[in-house]
């Protein structure tokens, strides 16, 4: 393990304390609360698993585990919105070079993401209009970004296709009511008529 890595594990450790302080408020809430958000980007939590050349640390998966298991020794739900949003911090950096430069302009990457296919992405003016619903969108409050799964065409010929969205622009259906984990805020959300220009797309085949 590198001199970084152990660096990340523990900044993650001494995170326990706040996290474990507000853990029973965020299960009330059913969301990870603005305060553990702030303290996870200072430690560079959310950057673990983003580009070298974007500030990240392109961490190994040990580094990864070690860190998150510090982090869910606070609370589990804020580990778990963690693990979601470092992962979508390894995506974003195989996007295009322009959408990574919006992703990672700032210190904060939060970037949320579902995979499943239930919305649709229709071509139109160097860019694509995305609608649809997407449940289990872990840690949506938190999220700056969302990586949605949208289909591009029909039928057979359809493809399913990432695509980065300011998270500003989709709405949250408050519909997470689990009697444990509650604080992932696992809400559906819903976007309508929302344009995302064409460097902010990724085909899912060629992701892969």
């Amino acid at each position: 393990m590198t001199s970084r890595g152990q660096d990340l594990i523990r900044r993650a450790a001494a995170l326990v304390p706040l996290l474990r302080n507000n853990a029973v408020a965020a299960e009330a809430a059913r969301r990870v609360p603005e305060a553990s958000f702030e303290a996870l980007s200072e430690a560079g939590i959310f950057r673990m698993m983003a580009p070298k050349r974007h500030g990240g640390d392109e961490a190994d998966f040990q580094t990864q585990c070690d860190v998150l298991a510090e982090i869910g020794r606070g609370c589990p739900s804020t580990s778990w919105v963690a693990t979601i949003f470092s992962a979508m911090g390894w995506l974003a950096g195989v996007f295009p070079d322009e959408a990574q430069d919006e992703v990672f302009e700032g210190r904060d990457p939060r970037i949320s993401g579902v995979f499943s296919p239930t919305g649709t992405a229709v071509p139109k003016g160097g860019g694509f209009v995305v609608n649809g619903r997407w449940p289990f969108n872990t840690g949506c409050h938190g999220a700056k970004w969302t990586v949605l799964n949208a289909v591009v065409g029909e039928g057979a010929a359809g493809v399913p296709t990432c695509v980065l969205v300011k998270s500003r622009e989709l709405k949250v259906l408050e519909d997470w009511h689990a009697s444990g984990m509650a604080a992932t805020g696992s809400n559906t959300i819903v976007a309508e008529n929302v344009f995302v220009p064409a460097h902010r797309s990724l085909p899912l085949p060629e992701m892969i």
